[in-house]
């Protein structure tokens, strides 16, 4: 499937041509791997996990081949001018009776003809052949015409996330007498659920109309069980005397990310503390039992995202750096609400603001 759309703006001589392509896409390899490896809005990032341009570009290549998912390019006549990746969200849409999608990768080259990040935005919805209700992206700060070719088709930035990354880390910690930090047990989960409710990643959904807060919940604990079961995923819980959950911490190894760094790679996903206890000293404690947790299984670079604003994010901040995380880039989070019905998809429903910390990049929404 392909269509041809001239970009507003342009020279009548000159036009971009959007693709569906499956996967392998046969002839494109190279061109979409220049595409990669010439982005330069996550260098900063993925240097400091150990990656150059070649290795990233052949690790987020690979990624676009997952299952289920669509790939469309735009082009000209001898060169790709960008790229939009989209995958279905199963965990939410199972949860919350929406289809939902997200946008994985949004990529237009600087140098494109005007307008084509419009034009791979909006052929993105109209080419799909699933049914599709709820679409979310993210985008670097930095790149302006991704972030604006989503903005004039209807997506909202509703969040600016920080990536913050340490690179170099010791395992040792200091004693503290009045609390106990034990792996997560099946008993603790209403507790953490509990907690993560502030910070929970897929907590925006309940802010959306037609997104019941109970769904979320349910989602929510679902998916902080897997903590328990994935090998390799970890959770933690600060106890007090009594064993009262104060707070948690839940992180990931990227192994299919390993494979492609010098390093050995992980992500923070989730932590949090009880309300009463949101001074910073349990979070900071909570982070470093994991990173230390993380260094005794080889791990040498781990990643936090969280909300630059909102409750708790200027803490959460101060935390992050008094550790020794650094920030390596900032994303925008975009969302884009429709009402999926015959002939038009259009529609907008207003999105709405909440923080966010990330989950493992087999469960990621956006």
């Amino acid at each position: 499937m392909s269509s041809s759309i001239t970009a507003r703006a342009l020279k009548r001589t000159k036009t971009v041509q959007v693709h569906k392509v499956s996967w392998p896409p046969a002839g494109l390899n190279v061109e979409i791997l220049r595409l990669l490896m010439l982005y330069p809005y996550r260098d900063d990032q993925f240097k400091a996990m150990g990656m150059g341009p070649e290795e990233m570009a052949a690790h987020q290549f690979v990624r676009l081949g997952e299952p289920g998912g669509a790939l469309l390019v735009a082009d000209g006549v001898r060169r790709l001018w960008g790229l939009v990746h989209l995958v279905p969200e199963m965990w939410p849409s199972a949860f919350l009776n929406r289809h939902i999608w997200s946008i994985r990768q949004f990529l237009v080259a600087g140098d494109a003809p005007r307008g084509t990040a419009e034009i791979l935005s909006r052929s993105a919805l109209a080419v799909l052949d699933e049914p599709v209700e709820f679409l979310s992206a993210r985008a670097p700060s930095g790149d302006h015409l991704a972030v604006r070719g989503l903005r004039d088709t209807g997506f909202r930035v509703v969040q600016e996330q920080a990536v913050a990354v340490i690179d170099c880390f010791e395992g040792a910690l200091e004693p503290a007498s009045s609390i106990r930090f034990a792996p997560m047990e099946p008993k603790h989960l209403k507790a953490v659920a509990d907690i993560g409710k502030d910070c929970w990643r897929y907590g925006h959904y309940a802010l959306e109309p037609g997104f019941e807060s109970e769904c979320v919940d349910e989602l929510q604990n679902v998916l902080l069980s897997g903590y328990l079961q994935e090998p390799d995923s970890g959770a933690l819980v600060a106890e007090n005397g009594s064993g009262e959950v104060l707070g948690f911490v839940v992180y990931s190894e990227e192994k299919d990310t390993a494979e492609y760094t010098r390093r050995r790679p992980a992500t923070l996903d989730l932590f949090g503390a009880r309300a009463d206890l949101r001074d910073g000293r349990l979070g900071e404690l909570l982070n470093r039992h994991a990173l230390a947790a993380l260094r005794r299984l080889g791990v040498d670079a781990v990643t936090v995202r969280t909300a630059t604003a909102g409750r708790d994010s200027a803490m959460t901040m101060k935390v992050l750096r008094k550790i020794g995380y650094r920030i390596a880039s900032t994303d925008l989070i975009l969302h884009r609400s429709l009402i999926s019905t015959a002939g038009d998809r259009s529609e907008l429903v207003e999105p709405c603001m909440h923080g966010t910390i990330g989950l493992p990049a087999s469960r990621h929404a956006c």
